[in-house]
């Protein structure tokens, strides 16, 4: 299982890598790190560009998304969901495997858990 899962991990940091170094803008100068974070608009991953520890500008890893600010700017989480308020969470997945390979998914909030968006 670990196999698997260093392997899973590998793929995605090539395809990652290889998708920034073909972007013309600033993002080959910079340095992204991955968040716990899915995109609202594809459901990949949301990369952050932090300077001087303060999140500068958040990308999806997938579809391109761009926004200043923190990755809420732009992952599930931080969708407006109207009287639902932000109803949507991200995390981590507790079991990836070959059948469910993402590493980050999103779920409805559990009632009570407020609309902190943590």
């Amino acid at each position: 299982m670990e196999k698997i899962l260093q392997s899973a991990q590998k793929q995605l940091q090539e395809r990652t890598a290889h998708r920034l170094s073909h972007d013309t803008t600033s993002v080959r100068s910079s340095h992204w790190t991955f968040t716990d974070h899915a995109c609202r608009v594809c459901f990949g991953r949301v990369l952050e560009r932090v300077d001087k520890h303060h999140v500068h500008e958040v990308r999806c890893a997938e579809c391109g998304q761009t926004a200043q600010g923190e990755p809420t700017t732009i992952c599930c989480c931080g969708a407006d969901c109207g009287t639902l308020g932000h109803a949507l969470e991200c995390f981590r997945n507790p079991d990836v495997s070959p059948a469910n390979p993402q590493e980050i998914m999103v779920r409805e909030r559990l009632v009570g858990q407020g609309d902190d968006m943590s």
